[in-house]
């Protein structure tokens, strides 16, 4: 991989990172995209979208961000798979965001995006 190569996956993964910890921090958002797509699990789409993002095995991947929004990362990661793993079938959304589950799982995400922010 060529460093221009590395540098623009470094910029499409922070893009990609931030914008999913908003979708998950937001419960509208999520409803919105439930409508947008209604045909889809959002809530399953959710986990596998920060799954594909979240590429903590790669070096470049690391690279691209700072020690503290690595940590926020691996904290809110940390509170996905704790709440993922107590469910046998995710809730579809509209049920999801009444949970306990996502109340804590959305806090977590704008945790981790006020790191984020507080670096820019």
């Amino acid at each position: 991989m060529t460093e221009l190569q590395k540098a623009e996956l470094q910029k499409v993964s922070r893009k990609n990172i931030i914008e999913a910890l908003k979708l998950f921090a937001s419960k509208e958002e999520q409803l919105d995209f439930q409508l947008q797509v209604s045909w889809v699990d959002v809530s399953s789409e959710l986990l596998w979208g920060w799954e594909g993002d979240y590429i903590i095995d790669q070096e470049w991947f690391r690279s691209a961000f700072s020690v503290v929004e690595l940590q926020a990362m691996a904290d809110f990661n940390q509170t996905l798979e704790e709440i993922y793993v107590d469910f046998e079938k995710i809730p579809p959304i509209h049920e999801f965001v009444l949970t306990a589950e996502w109340k804590r799982l959305s806090e977590a995400a704008a945790s981790a995006l006020n790191v984020f922010e507080a670096a820019n």
